[in-house]
């Protein structure tokens, strides 16, 4: 893995390089000649040759690394969420329990050129007391799959997962890993995100219980309160990237 970032570090500085050589190239030609009208515009600096890429890379390794690097369609779509967010939260701690309601704020915001959005929630866990959270989900180009981080204030550890798009675009499924400090254990947990017709969207979480059934654990309802005004053009760069 430090092996394949080295090599895409060279490959990109080797590119800086050689775009630096050829437009000092240019420039020393326009000066020579001594034009006694304006230049027109110099043309776009070509692709380095095969035999200046760093040994063992090819253009086409170049290319795919460039295309895993792009945003595209799959972070046009996450970035489609962007602003504040204001929710209604309801929580079963297990199958049988009573529910429980809060409210709470979520704050999502593009990032690394709008190739990841990151998440903050804010709100109130009725008993537990005050909440934070902090996430991030991306799509990973060479992968072919969505990829999320979760993280919180209730305690140490980080969750991980992956997850898929279904085929109308409304629904994504993230699957969630973690360690359990009560039962000591690798669990798992499965979050959806629900765009609806009526411009809300519906995040739904589900756990297993001890009897080995999954139930929802939690089901929060959210309206959207602000979109910032530079998604639009944001998200318009992201759809002509690909």
């Amino acid at each position: 893995m430090h092996r394949t970032r080295l090599v895409c570090s060279i490959a990109l500085g080797s590119l800086a390089l050689c775009t630096a050589a050829l437009l000092a190239q240019d420039t020393k030609k326009q000066h020579a000649s001594k034009p006694t009208t304006t230049p027109a515009a110099a043309p776009a600096p070509a692709a380095p040759p095969e035999s200046q890429l760093p040994p063992g890379m090819t253009p086409e390794m170049m290319e795919e690394m460039m295309k895993a690097g792009s945003p595209g369609p799959m972070q046009a779509y996450l970035c489609e969420d962007a602003g504040e967010w204001i929710g209604a939260c309801t929580m079963w701690m297990a199958p049988s329990a009573p529910p429980t309601t809060s409210k709470t704020k979520l704050t999502v915001t593009p990032v690394l050129g709008g190739r990841f959005v990151q998440q903050v929630a804010n709100g109130d866990m009725a008993e537990w007391g005050a909440f934070e959270g902090l996430g991030m989900i991306g799509y990973d180009n060479a992968k072919g799959e969505f990829q999320a981080s979760w993280a919180d204030n209730m305690g140490t550890g980080m969750m991980y997962g992956t997850g898929t798009l279904s085929s109308d675009k409304k629904e994504l499924t993230i699957n969630y890993s973690y360690f359990c400090p009560m039962a000591k254990k690798n669990c798992v947990f499965r979050q959806t995100y629900t765009h609806n017709d009526n411009g809300t969207k519906t995040m739904r979480m589900w756990t297993t219980a001890e009897t080995g059934e999954e139930y929802k654990m939690m089901e929060t309802v959210y309206a959207r309160t602000s979109k910032p005004a530079t998604h639009a053009a944001h998200a318009e760069g992201n759809d002509n990237a690909h």
